[in-house]
């Protein structure tokens, strides 16, 4: 039987199991993301959260108040996992939207039922594979963000991040660049985050400073 672990961030509360393996679901150089999220950016909001698996953006959302969370992610677990997450928190979870599916199908099937989110959470692993796709973030994340983008409501926000250690923040925003060009639409940079503080960064492997987020507002 597993251990049930409860901690806390940001008054926020996660479960953890530290005997099921290294992936806690819980990935602690988010934290100031997940906080701004909350503070700034959910009191009132409709919200997307892709890639989901434990559900961690998802309950910070509804703490800030969000409408409603919509949690996507292929693994299976992510559904229990996500559940738990809510519960501990006393979220109700039957009020939350909780989907096992690829993430590109679910973008099909949200333009296709003309759904749109006033902030859409990108957090994909650098690598994934289902059954009929293969994403590398270095490859697709522009065609993620134009899939994004389509079902973000005008003045909506894209939290656009990626922990790939290939590239840095320039390269990064250059995707986005593209991605809205190709659409012809517009967008205003609202912030920028890297690792937090307290994660030492070796100068000599310049790799370590992986995380790159970007809060989007899409004006067009």
């Amino acid at each position: 039987m597993l251990l049930q672990l409860i901690i806390k961030e940001n008054n926020v509360n996660f479960a953890i199991y530290l005997d099921d393996g290294a992936m806690t679901g819980l990935f602690l150089d988010q934290r100031e993301v997940r906080k701004t999220l909350r503070d700034k950016y959910s009191d009132g909001k409709m919200i997307l959260n892709t890639f989901s698996y434990t559900g961690a953006f998802s309950v910070f959302a509804v703490l800030g108040r969000a409408i409603k969370t919509t949690s996507v992610d292929l693994a299976k677990r992510s559904l229990p996992k996500t559940s738990e997450q809510f519960c501990i928190n006393d979220i109700d979870t039957k009020k939350q939207e909780i989907i096992v599916d690829d993430v590109f199908n679910y973008f099909k099937y949200a333009v296709k039922k003309q759904y749109k989110f006033d902030v859409v959470v990108l957090d994909p692993p650098s690598f994934a594979r289902s059954k009929k796709i293969t994403f590398s973030v270095s490859k697709d994340y522009v065609n993620l963000l134009k899939e994004a983008i389509q079902i973000t409501n005008k003045n909506g926000i894209i939290v656009a991040s990626t922990n790939c250690a290939n590239f840095g923040m320039i390269k990064f925003r250059h995707f986005i660049e593209q991605a809205f060009r190709e659409l012809n639409g517009k967008y205003k940079v609202e912030e920028t985050y890297s690792l937090p503080k307290d994660f030492r960064i070796c100068t000599e492997f310049k790799e370590g400073d992986y995380l790159k987020v970007v809060f989007i507002k899409k004006l067009k």
